[in-house]
This record gives structure tokens, C-alpha cells and sequence, in this order.
């Protein structure tokens, strides 16, 4: 969010934070139980969607690394697509399929899911 560290992650389960004045690995964290598909930073928190069906919270500012401050299930594949709107708390996430769940960052309570393409076959 303040612009001196970027993210990224792959198929080694962690997340790599970057220095962007420097261009260099700070520290990276173990943040999945497979590859790391999708990072996003909101509101003091970065979100991990992984090929386990899962997205990790994890809090930022020299937190990182420690255990998730929440864990959202309920994916039926790799999540592959994140998004999180910090004005109303809400956190969606998409797989190939087409399945989208939505979540409360508030609480971890889960607000809805449904299929954005239905009868799609991937």
C-alpha cells in the first residue's frame, strides 16, 4: 500500500516481498499449501489464493510470515482469480470453473457463492 514493497509468489508456496527502491528480495514467507496463484494487498493485509482451494490472510508491516490471521475455504478448485473491496470488507475469489465465493474480511464469514458461467465446461 505505501509503495516500498511489492509482492509475488509461485510454485514454491511462499510469498517473495520485494524492495522497490532497491529491486531486491526483503523476505519471503511459507504462505500456502501449493503453488501461490494470486497476491493482493488491501487495507494492511495480504490475501493468497493457492492451487490448495484456499485464500490465506496474512497481516503486512514486518508481520509477514507468521501464521495466517484467517484461512477461507470452501473452494471446489484452484483459486485463481482475488479480489478484495475494502470499503464493504468483502473478499471474492473465482476458480476455472466459474465458482465465486465472497467473504466477510470482517469475520471470515461467507456471504455468498454461486456459478458466474453456468453449464461452462472447462
Amino acid at each position: 500500500p505505501d509503495g516500498k514493497l511489492a509482492y509475488s509468489g509461485g510454485r514454491n508456496k511462499a510469498v517473495h516481498a520485494w524492495d522497490t527502491k532497491e529491486g531486491k528480495k526483503s523476505s519471503q514467507f511459507a504462505a500456502a499449501g501449493a503453488d501461490v496463484l494470486r497476491i493482493v494487498v488491501e487495507r494492511g493485509s495480504i490475501f493468497v489464493a493457492s492451487a490448495d482451494k484456499t485464500v490465506r490472510e496474512y497481516a503486512t508491516a514486518g508481520n509477514e510470515g507468521k501464521d495466517p490471521l484467517r484461512t477461507y475455504e470452501g473452494m471446489s478448485d484452484w483459486v485463481d482469480a482475488l479480489a478484495v473491496h475494502g470499503k464493504t470488507s468483502h473478499l471474492a475469489a473465482g476458480n476455472h470453473g466459474g465458482e465465486v465465493r465472497v467473504w466477510s474480511t470482517e469475520d471470515g464469514r461467507s456471504i455468498t457463492s454461486f456459478i458466474a458461467a453456468p453449464g461452462y465446461r472447462p
